[in-house]
């Protein structure tokens, strides 16, 4: 997965400055790789800052656990390219129409007020900051922290905020940081179901969608930092009620992508680190196996022999493609499985465009 990140890799000019993107999706056309551009809500572009958060972020925590300079190095041009596309007022665009630099300003899927996009380059930012003390990414979490910090959004974007405030508080603490972090852990907890599991909105229904799920990691992770054994509680009750069943029966939906396997897995190992017990680190592991072949399509998900991740398995069919995002959290949920050491040093790898805006 990491090569066909570096496939779906361009490097370009933004301004004066260098940055890199990956582009939206890789599509199988004839056996070749090619790139392709991102349309599901009329066009929007060629790469988006919600894919190049979650790259930099692999690359990020690489470095972070195996020690590795290089990969943060990597992680650089996907940051700049972050960078690049905060707006005065301290949000972020999310994609750019051509990989001449032009910035969507106003499509639904890339306008600055858009809420995953922001929380989630509100997170990269934060962990570049926390890795690397760079200033620079200190002061961009911190425009972007004001325009969230009186926000009402749902618990799945408030668990963005959560973990990426977490990461700057380890390193910077600060009352302001920590009261935010209170008052959305609030929010995260009264917004559960009757049953105990925590929804992504007040009036989802049962279950709640697994992508982006990453309330219990939120909670979990602020109740270790902030003594509150109740948050951890809380975390760990959602987790046994539903995701424990979920692996435990097998990951057999139909229908399944590699971003709620990764949010699976990301929630048990923070279970497992907040009450010591094995046995949801196993079971992080046993939903791992979904990648391997454990799934309803019967057959891997992730290409080890030639390095990429299928676009999830759709009416119990595994797509033959393989976008950003696919890679980027596949890479997130099998980290410590990967073979950082024999990435570096790379040479550059790149896809062919398939359309004239992706040119």
């Amino acid at each position: 997965m990491i090569r066909q990140l570096r496939r779906l890799t361009r490097s370009f000019k933004l301004g004066n400055v260098e940055v890199k993107a990956p582009a939206v999706y890789g599509r199988r056309v004839s056996g070749v790789w090619r790139l392709d551009d991102a349309d599901d809500t009329g066009y929007e572009g060629v790469a988006c800052v919600d894919d190049a958060a979650r790259v930099a972020r692999l690359f990020l925590e690489a470095g972070r656990v195996f020690d590795l300079p290089e990969a943060v190095e990597e992680a650089e041009g996907y940051l700049r390219f972050i960078l690049a596309l905060q707006q005065p007022s301290g949000r972020f665009a999310n994609f750019i129409t051509s990989w001449s630099g032009e910035v969507n300003l106003t499509g639904p899927t890339s306008q600055p007020e858009g809420a995953f996009w922001n929380a989630r380059a509100m997170r990269a930012m934060a962990l570049a900051a926390a890795t690397t003390g760079n200033e620079t990414y200190l002061a961009a979490f911190e425009r972007v922290f004001n325009t969230v910090f009186d926000r009402c959004e749902g618990a799945d974007i408030l668990a963005l905020h959560i973990l990426a405030t977490l990461d700057v508080q380890a390193v910077q603490p600060s009352s302001r940081y920590e009261k935010a972090i209170r008052r959305w852990c609030q929010a995260v907890s009264e917004m559960r179901a009757q049953t105990g599991v925590l929804r992504n909105y007040h009036d989802e229904g049962d279950p709640p969608h697994l992508w982006g799920h990453l309330q219990p990691q939120a909670l979990a992770r602020a109740g270790m930092m902030m003594g509150e054994a109740e948050w951890v509680g809380v975390a760990r009750d959602s987790v046994d009620r539903l995701l424990v069943p979920l692996v435990e029966h097998g990951l057999m939906d139909e229908t399944m992508i590699a971003y709620e396997v990764s949010c699976i897995v990301a929630n048990l190992l923070t279970i497992a680190e907040a009450t010591g017990e094995k046995r949801y680190s196993d079971l992080s592991h046993a939903a791992r196996t979904w990648f391997r072949g454990a799934n309803s399509a019967h057959q891997p998900i992730y290409n080890a022999f030639e390095g990429w991740i299928s676009d999830g398995i759709h009416g119990g069919v595994a797509s033959p493609n393989s976008g950003a995002e696919s890679n980027a959290e596949g890479g997130l949920a099998l980290l410590d499985e990967l073979p950082w050491p024999l990435y570096y040093p790379h040479g550059e790898e790149h896809l062919l465009p398939t359309t004239t805006a992706a040119q």
